[in-house]
């Protein structure tokens, strides 16, 4: 019997995810309360660990004065002010749903009706792509977020707050904590070239969705939304790449740079998902 690899498990869940995400746990036997507000009709997103990130924060579906929305946890009190402010926010008709509760860390967004761009047909996924990518390459100018947000203080990275964090204990590794040591070092030669800039790590095809009627492009996984020197990963992270967009770089160091970080994030999934024989064969690599 031929042993399954990480590639092999990889394709099984592809294929046998949207299966799977049938069988879950559709609603949730219970109801939150933000600011007095009750939300009910609760059910999990997401089918590996139904209503939980694998940032361990809280993600589901609910209904709120009998209209769906979506209910998630920011990183932090600091984090859910850094989202409440880019309420609404649309850039070329990109957008950020509208948040209509809000209790510490609690976000409520209304929920967007439409059509996943990965649902879409060929030609709306590069219209898509397009739109993404004006996004991406906006998002570089100084004046692209209100400048009240600019200086904010974000209250999440996705570098240290997530990558880093979700290596967790594995620093411990030899191979593991060599690889961050360098990582560390490499971004203090070159962070004076990196401004803080907004960072969307989540714009894949299924996280983005057109809405029915205004055809807005809304971003609806914004729990890793932050400032900082981790948009350089953002193109990456996009399904622009498979539209041969340039990715946007500032020099030649700051590009190696891009590619130690994204090896960062391979090797960052492969250890949260216990992948260690992939987490190897990355640190071989490098």
């Amino acid at each position: 019997m031929k042993t399954l690899n990480w590639r092999m498990l990889r394709i099984l869940d592809r294929n046998l995810g949207p299966f799977l995400r049938k069988r879950i746990l559709t609603r949730f036997p219970g109801s939150i309360r933000v600011n007095g507000e009750e939300i009910t009709d609760l059910g999990p997103l997401g089918y590996r660990t139904p209503g939980r990130t694998r940032a361990g924060r809280i993600s589901m579906i609910g209904s709120w004065r009998g209209s769906k929305v979506k209910i998630y946890t920011a990183h932090n009190v600091q984090h859910a002010k850094f989202r409440i402010a880019l309420n609404d926010f649309c850039a070329g008709n990109i957008c950020f749903p509208e948040v209509v509760l809000s209790q510490g860390e609690l976000i409520v967004e209304r929920w967007i009706d439409g059509s996943s761009v990965s649902s879409l047909d060929s030609a709306g996924r590069e219209s898509a792509a397009q739109r993404v990518n004006a996004f991406l390459v906006g998002k570089m100018s100084s004046g692209f977020v209100p400048g009240s947000v600019g200086s904010m203080t974000a209250g999440f990275c996705y570098f240290h707050d997530y990558l880093l964090a979700r290596i967790g204990p594995w620093i411990y590794w030899d191979d593991v904590g060599g690889f961050v040591a360098s990582w560390r070092d490499h971004y203090q030669d070159v962070k004076d070239e990196i401004p803080d800039r907004l960072s969307h790590p989540d714009l894949s095809a299924s996280n983005m969705v057109e809405e029915s009627g205004s055809g807005k492009l809304y971003m609806i996984d914004n729990e890793l939304l932050g400032m900082g020197p981790s948009w350089i990963l953002d193109y990456r992270n996009s399904f622009v790449g498979k539209y041969d967009y340039p990715e946007p770089v500032e020099s030649e160091a700051v590009r190696r740079f891009i590619e130690r970080s994204w090896q960062l994030r391979q090797l960052s999934k492969a250890l949260g998902l216990g992948e260690f024989s992939r987490a190897k064969s990355l640190l071989s690599s490098t």
